[in-house]
């Protein structure tokens, strides 16, 4: 709060909005389509629309003084946007090993053009189990990262051009490989 303003900028497919926090905040929550970039230094790109959440108080706590709030009402001393891929303001009940949400999405330090640019260049396959996302990067190769959201081993097939950089092409249930190619 006291090294923005109190305010935070949203650049997306539309446009921008100013989201006011500290005394002035209110609780809002803005669906902005599939890219959104903070104050123009860093961004995120996905396969689906983003939320931009907003509490009216300040939600961390991390210092408080028995003698000066104890008859605070906001103990709060940062308030946090949140950036989510899927929201409900319903109540949802999951049984353990239930699928919650599936999405993938992208992180780009940089200027809402290069965040617009990231979210036209990904791109995300789904085979079930397997999730992948291509994502350019910032060096001019491209990385392909695989999850296997599945039950059993997996093979992740290496991309044509494409050479494994981290992990191994065989994916026990939530492991993940990272591929890097030009």
């Amino acid at each position: 709060d006291l090294y923005n303003g109190n305010k935070r900028q949203y650049f997306y497919e539309g446009g921008d909005i100013e989201l006011i926090g500290g005394k002035h905040a209110k609780a809002e929550k803005h669906t902005l389509g599939k890219w959104i970039n903070v104050d123009g230094k860093m961004g995120v790109a996905s396969t689906d629309d983003l939320t931009v959440k907003s509490p009216k108080d300040r939600q961390i706590v991390i210092v408080m003084d028995e003698r000066t709030d104890r008859n605070f009402e906001h103990y709060g001393t940062l308030l946090t946007n949140d950036i989510v891929a899927s929201f409900s303001d319903e109540h949802l009940w999951f049984n353990p090993g239930d699928e919650i949400y599936r999405t993938a999405f992208a992180l780009n330090i940089g200027d809402e053009n290069e965040t617009k640019e990231l979210a036209k260049a990904i791109e995300k396959v789904d085979t079930g189990s397997l999730v992948s996302l291509k994502v350019p990067g910032k060096d001019g190769k491209n990385y392909v990262l695989a999850v296997n959201f599945g039950e059993q081993n997996e093979i992740a097939e290496i991309p044509a051009g494409f050479v494994v950089l981290a992990g191994e092409k065989e994916l026990a249930p939530g492991a993940a490989v990272l591929f890097v190619g030009e």
